[in-house]
């Protein structure tokens, strides 16, 4: 989908339980706030912990290596590049984590469900309501409605062109 290979290696770090992966030291500011239902990446190293659901952890890992090729695609490989772009392109929740989500599950009932209600409640609908009280569903909803209506292809060209204009807005 991103049309992007890896300049390096990722490290994948399995825990055995929730309990064990919060117990961890890496990205041990980040862990605390995670309460197990976004994929920790900290550089190139995705953590995940196994919960007794397979499809739980196989979510997981998709989620955590579809943000490793965004961020270096992005921000760069290395941490130099990453530090200087990091400072120039500054990305709202519902694009990055909107798109990792679309990377990693399919659109399922329950989302269409969701999306339904959504469009529903009185008055006209708007993006920004939704974005801000569930990003995640609000980008992968969007990123959705973008591909079917544009292709595959469009992901890896909007990504590219947010990239070189460091504004997604554009």
């Amino acid at each position: 989908l991103l049309d992007h290979r890896l300049a390096g290696r990722i490290e994948i770090i399995c825990y055995n339980t929730l309990g064990d992966y919060k117990q961890s030291n890496y990205g041990l500011d980040e862990v605390a706030l995670n309460t197990g239902g976004y994929t920790n990446v900290v550089n190139n190293r995705v953590l995940i912990y196994f919960n007794g659901d397979h499809a739980d952890l196989v979510r997981q890992l998709k989620e955590g290596l579809a943000l490793v090729l965004l961020n270096e695609l992005l921000y760069g490989g290395s941490v130099q590049e990453r530090l200087q772009n990091a400072a120039l392109l500054n990305l709202p929740q519902w694009y990055l984590q909107g798109l990792t989500s679309y990377m990693s599950v399919k659109w399922d009932v329950d989302m269409d469900n969701k999306m339904k209600d959504a469009l529903e409640v009185k008055g006209k609908f708007r993006f920004n309501k939704l974005s801000q009280k569930d990003p995640v569903f609000a980008g992968h909803s969007l990123w959705r409605y973008l591909v079917e209506k544009y292709g595959d292809e469009f992901i890896a060209n909007m990504v590219y062109i947010t990239k070189l204009t460091r504004n997604y807005e554009s």
